[in-house]
């Protein structure tokens, strides 16, 4: 990922982690610190690292997986602070972010109004009172949602929240009043799995989906016409 505050970009990978450093054009890591940077000289970081982001305060959050001898694994999580130059507990809670069981968090992402948000397989918790907790709530309640996987998570600029899901596409505010969702089905009655969202500067959703293409709507989730294709080649 770039560091936009440097220029720099980050990189992880089964070696851990790497700082490429676009003025010097040299790439520094565990194995070639000679700029002793405190992240690349921490041994728990030189493997499995597979998660890298950092947040408006300086803060960089790290997921690494620590494998077992008999070839079973688990996430680790860290929180380096850049100004204290030390580790924190604001990881706390994210060894418990499955929900009953395994878990993969898969993205970190934070929203305009810095908040921060895991999500991956069955996994999708936000930190909330110094700690992170579930962001989802029992399904039948009116801003409840259900998955097993959650792809991406979006921020519209209406202040929305948009989740895909492997059980449809939800939208909902971050105070979670109310949610709302859109659930599609293949031709055999499965439930399609969205992946992926974009909101172009006319304020349309671009959304992806496994087997059924991507589907184009308005802010309301009304179909919105699409001239992209307009006057394509045969």
């Amino acid at each position: 990922m770039e560091d936009k505050h440097t220029g720099n970009f980050w990189i992880t990978g089964d070696k851990g982690i790497g700082l490429y450093n676009t003025g010097k054009q040299q790439l520094y890591s565990y194995a070639n610190n000679p700029i002793q940077h405190p992240l690349l000289s921490d041994q728990r970081l030189s493997q499995f690292v597979t998660n890298f982001f950092i947040d408006h305060k300086r803060r960089f959050w790290i997921v690494r997986w620590e494998i077992e001898k008999n070839g079973s694994g688990r996430q680790l999580f860290f929180c380096y602070d850049e100004t204290t130059k030390r580790y924190t507990n604001d990881t706390t809670g994210l060894a418990n972010a499955g929900r009953n069981g395994y878990f993969q968090a898969d993205n970190i992402s934070e929203f305009a109004d810095t908040v921060l948000l895991v999500y991956g397989e069955n996994c999708m918790v936000m930190n909330e009172r110094d700690r992170f907790e579930g962001f989802d709530d029992t399904y039948n309640t009116g801003f409840g949602i259900k998955f097993s996987k959650v792809s991406q998570v979006m921020q519209d600029k209406e202040n929305l929240l948009w989740v895909a899901t492997d059980n449809g596409l939800y939208s909902m505010p971050l105070k979670r009043g109310t949610s709302r969702h859109m659930l599609l089905r293949q031709t055999d009655g499965t439930v399609s799995n969205f992946n992926a969202l974009k909101q172009t500067a006319d304020s349309k959703l671009w959304i992806g989906t496994w087997g059924r293409g991507v589907l184009v709507r308005e802010h309301t989730l009304a179909a919105a016409p699409v001239d992209v294709y307009k006057n394509a080649p045969a």
